[in-house]
């Protein structure tokens, strides 16, 4: 399941096209691997959309909400998801392979609390747009493995 639909999307991203920056908005499309710790055995496959301001070449601001897709497992063979809502200050590098360092406020399966998290990444321009693979820690236990590309508008 989880192979079909990461091919049908790879095929989707590939036909759009590359348009030339008309404005500081720009938006991803991400899917990736949820893992919550120790006491999980199988991680949940989570898809995200990230909506982003660009206010200059290197700084932009994020706001993500990614759901769970394809259940994980604990260790005890119960079903866990992890949604999340996220909002982000990101720096990238102006160079042709683009590094990314982000840090922000996240809020887990709409709990009432926030929490501090970071993440790292790297980009390329293909695809019909900028490619990023990232890791980024949402909670102490709960990391985001994804790959996404962000189309510009």
């Amino acid at each position: 399941m989880f192979l079909r639909v990461f091919l049908f999307l790879l095929c989707l991203f590939s036909m759009v096209p590359v348009h030339a920056r008309q404005s500081p908005f720009f938006m991803a499309l991400k899917m990736g691997i949820v893992d919550h710790g120790e006491s999980i055995s199988d991680s949940a496959v989570n898809m995200a959309i990230n909506v982003n301001y660009l206010h200059n070449q290197f700084l932009a601001t994020e706001v993500e909400y990614s759901s769970t897709i394809i259940d994980g497992s604990t260790n005890t063979g119960n079903d866990w998801q992890a949604d999340s809502l996220s909002i982000f200050a990101a720096l990238r590098t102006n160079t042709r392979i683009k590094l990314k360092g982000k840090i922000g406020l996240a809020n887990l399966d709409g709990n009432d609390g926030l929490n501090i998290a970071t993440g790292i990444g790297i980009g390329y321009w293909g695809m019909g747009g900028l490619i990023e693979i990232e890791y980024t820690k949402l909670d102490d236990g709960v990391t985001f493995l994804s790959f996404g590309v962000n189309y510009f508008y």
